[in-house]
């Protein structure tokens, strides 16, 4: 008898980039279905926290480099 069936498949990447893998669905040792899936991976764009830093004092160097020229 035919029927539907949903799962969740949770990934974990640690990495940008793309990944191509098979599901195949399985009853009584038999595959009874498979599908190709594709993900693309894209950074999140967070700033490192030394970034932020190196930021912020060049913003201060700036700041100090106007008030002396005043």
């Amino acid at each position: 008898m035919p029927g539907i069936f949903t799962f969740d498949v949770p990934i974990k990447a640690d990495a940008e980039g793309e990944y191509i893998f098979k599901i195949c669905g399985k009853v009584d040792g038999g595959v009874v279905a498979c599908e190709d899936d594709h993900i693309v991976v894209r950074g999140t764009g967070v700033p490192e926290p030394g970034i932020v830093f190196l930021m912020g004092l060049g913003l201060v160097g700036m700041g100090l480099a106007r008030r002396a020229k005043a």
